[in-house]
């Protein structure tokens, strides 16, 4: 593609912005505030050179990260054009297999994806050993529920009907309608499915209409009261056990580094 490829460390600027709220945030344990941090110094590096010369920056978050809000605003989410935005991340993976075998580009010294980054699990990068999964469902999973629920239109009621466990739809549906001011401000990306973001699904971003009874109900222990690590607002989880059960379905498991399309699989499956 003849990209030109730089090389900007973050590192003193990251730690001479944090000594900026060393007073400020005294005595308070790192979070993801200062995870966001540097997803936005980034964002500032590559509009600086968006600026400078001339160029139009790309975002990177696919549709299932947008859905679901995995994306810092005003950080990765910076940009003038979304490529991928109405791509799911299982589709994504395919993309890049199928990229790295067409037989047109044989001949090619170098791969044109890495391997390494289709096989490693998916990773924000903000702090070591993160990876997506202690946020989110497994992204087989994940993308099979925004496909009924965002392209499809159905319920969360109708999504558990088809055999998703309880706690992960109510998660997903809470994330996506929560999200709706973050993808207020998203880039403009390319349609690709049936129903995308922006062009295709508009809903409004304040939340009076969302009945929130079901998200209640999976938010308490078993003696009514509230549980901070079950619910789809929790922003801690039990360290005990993967947040995600899966669906009690007899269908065979999905091969996380060989996702199907839902397309492909219409029928849920773990």
């Amino acid at each position: 593609l003849g990209i030109r490829c730089l090389q900007i460390p973050i590192g003193d600027a990251f730690i001479a912005f944090k000594a900026q709220f060393k007073k400020v945030f005294a005595g308070l344990p790192e979070d993801a505030t200062e995870e966001n941090m540097q997803s936005r110094l980034r964002g500032m590096i590559l509009m600086a050179l968006s600026n400078k010369f001339g160029h139009l920056l790309l975002t990177t978050g696919n549709k299932s990260e947008l859905a679901v809000g995995y994306c810092t605003i005003y950080g990765d989410m910076a940009g003038g054009l979304a490529v991928i935005s109405d791509v799911p991340k299982t589709l994504v993976y395919q993309l890049a297999r199928w990229i790295n075998s067409d037989k047109s580009r044989a001949g090619r010294e170098h791969e044109i994806i890495p391997t390494t980054t289709i096989e490693k699990p998916p990773s924000a990068e903000l702090k070591p050993g993160q990876v997506d999964q202690d946020s989110l469902p497994p992204y087989d999973v994940l993308d099979q529920i925004l496909q009924l629920y965002v392209e499809e239109n159905l319920s969360g009621d109708d999504i558990i009907a088809r055999g998703f466990e309880e706690k992960t739809v109510r998660w997903v549906q809470r994330r996506v309608d929560l999200n709706e001011y973050k993808r207020a401000q998203a880039a403009p990306g390319l349609k690709v499915t049936t129903r995308a973001f922006g062009v295709g699904r508009r809903m409004p971003i304040a939340q009076q209409y969302i009945d929130a009874e079901p998200f209640a109900k999976i938010n308490c222990d078993s003696s009514g009261r509230r549980d901070p690590t079950a619910g789809p607002d929790s922003a801690t989880r039990k360290e005990s056990a993967s947040p995600w059960v899966k669906q009690s379905r007899s269908t065979p498991a999905a091969d996380p580094a060989h996702p199907t399309l839902p397309s492909e699989n219409p029928a849920p499956s773990p």
